[in-house]
């Protein structure tokens, strides 16, 4: 798979092979640097400053560099990961705060139910967007009544005065 698409905005994660190959060089590495420790534990010589060198300069090398390697890797899979599954946000807050609203301009269109009735979004809606190339998924919760709201609750009368307030505008958008 490319490193990136036509456009360069999302980078893919390299081949799986090329990973392999990358494993498959650290074993054969720490596999070379194992053999040295075991020949200086097997083999003790007459000059043990020999030994302690041979560890020093052809072993604790490798072995670092390839924990380094293996680290930038690791660090390098999560942020493959999130590029590919994108930043997560999830909109909350007090019933008709708006965040259907905000949902549809981050989306550029109607994707949530605008509506002057409390209540209206009742599962979550998801959008994901781009954003200066990255992916974001964002998430349109229900309204919490726990938090400060001017209204008290939905019910069939309130609807109605909402309703009624301006006949001219309507319920939902």
């Amino acid at each position: 798979i490319d490193d990136e698409e036509e456009d360069g905005r999302y980078h893919r994660a390299p081949a799986a092979s090329s990973l392999s190959k990358k494993v498959d060089e650290w074993t054969n590495e720490l596999t070379k640097a194992l053999a040295v420790c075991e020949a200086v534990l097997d083999f003790p010589g007459e000059d043990p400053k020999l030994e302690t060198s041979l560890i020093y300069r052809d072993v604790l090398p490798v072995i670092r560099r390839v924990k380094n390697e293996i680290d930038i890797a690791l660090k390098d899979a999560e942020a493959r990961e999130l590029v590919r599954n994108g930043v997560r946000v999830c909109i909350i807050g007090a019933t008709n705060a708006g965040k259907s609203t905000l949902l549809n301009y981050f989306a550029k269109r109607d994707v949530a139910i605008v509506s002057k009735v409390p209540g209206t979004t009742r599962d979550v809606v998801e959008v994901s967007i781009e954003l200066e190339g990255r992916k974001i998924v964002i998430y349109d919760t229900a309204g919490h009544r726990f938090l400060a709201t001017k209204r008290k609750s939905s019910t069939s009368e309130e609807m109605e005065e909402w309703y009624d307030e301006d006949e001219n505008e309507p319920l939902f958008h």
